[in-house]
């Protein structure tokens, strides 16, 4: 029988300590990005603290990766630049679709009236096509490579995405479920050969490092879209002083104004209908501009993307 080589770390060493230091960092960072909302209110937020320090602890780890002979995470396989175009356009492109599906689930809910299950099968035209068009995209791989296809496509994710923003501001759902398609129809085109050139750079030996980056890259991305999308719909919070709840009590229509769902339905139920006119709008255009927000974000792997470079001898 045929035995595979393998490559796996004979001593099984797992630096504790730099794990500690990006779990701690990545925390950090991401829940005062979720915060920066609050600054534009108050002036202060976890975000006056989260943000530098995750920063500081993320430039350390990386800097200590660098230089560890085994390290946690490749960092190192950076250096070629194809791999790190690679890595961004799958952590740009999980930014704007992960922020845009949570957001959706949510937004469905609370402007459009949907209940939870029919808002779950409302975003599936955002879902479906990304499965169906990864095997095209995959084709279209072999034959023509990353540059090609991740450049059109992204143009195509950040106009989508900021289009998705326009429809919800609009409370148009037909706006919506047509960006929702270009959205998941366009994104197979840059985080499928993203990841599959990425896979493709390395030999066996390093090619676990390498899916660890591609992966940790992808991760971290949709992390941070749920949280600067969800602070960016923190700052268009409707204001409950200044809204005739009726009955409603006032802690229950502030907490419906910060997105709590419970407090939401009873507000639905109990408060005159300017009060929840007044809610719905105020989300509606909090998410849009969310959504505006992430497909600039996503517009940037246009940029990434024409920096890509084949890998040397190719």
């Amino acid at each position: 029988w045929a035995r595979p080589p393998r490559f796996q770390d004979a001593e099984g060493r797992i630096p504790w300590g730099d794990a500690t230091l990006l779990a701690v960092s990545l925390s950090a960072f991401i829940l005062g990005t979720q915060t920066l909302g609050q600054v534009v209110r108050s002036g202060w937020s976890v975000a006056t603290v989260g943000v530098p320090i995750g920063l500081l602890g993320i430039g350390w780890f990386v800097r200590r990766q660098f230089h560890d002979e085994k390290p946690l995470i490749g960092v190192a396989l950076l250096r070629d630049r194809g791999f790190l175009v690679d890595a961004t356009l799958l952590g740009l492109m999980n930014f704007a679709l992960t922020g845009a599906i949570i957001n959706l689930s949510v937004l469905l809910q609370t402007s459009f009236g949907f209940e939870p299950l029919q808002a779950g099968i409302a975003t599936l035209p955002l879902v479906v096509p990304v499965i169906f068009m990864l095997q095209a995209a995959g084709r279209l791989f072999d034959r023509i490579g990353v540059r090609p296809l991740a450049v059109p496509a992204a143009v195509l994710v950040a106009l989508s995405t900021i289009g998705m923003g326009f429809a919800a501001q609009a409370m148009s759902l037909t706006g919506l479920v047509l960006a929702m398609i270009g959205l998941g129809a366009s994104n197979a085109f840059v985080t499928m050969p993203a990841n599959t050139d990425g896979m493709q750079r390395f030999g066996p030996e390093t090619r676990g490092l390498a899916s660890g980056v591609l992966q940790t890259f992808r991760m971290t991305g949709a992390t941070l879209g749920v949280a600067v999308t969800a602070a960016v719909i923190a700052g268009f919070d409707a204001d409950p002083s200044m809204m005739d709840g009726g009955d409603v009590p006032p802690e229950t229509l502030a907490a419906a104004c910060r997105g709590d769902f419970e407090a939401f339905r009873i507000v639905v139920a109990d408060a005159p209908p300017a009060c929840v006119e007044a809610l719905r709008v105020a989300n509606a255009a909090g998410t849009g501009w969310a959504f505006v927000v992430a497909g600039v974000v996503a517009g940037l792997g246009v940029i990434v993307a024409l920096a890509w470079r084949p890998p040397a001898g190719r």
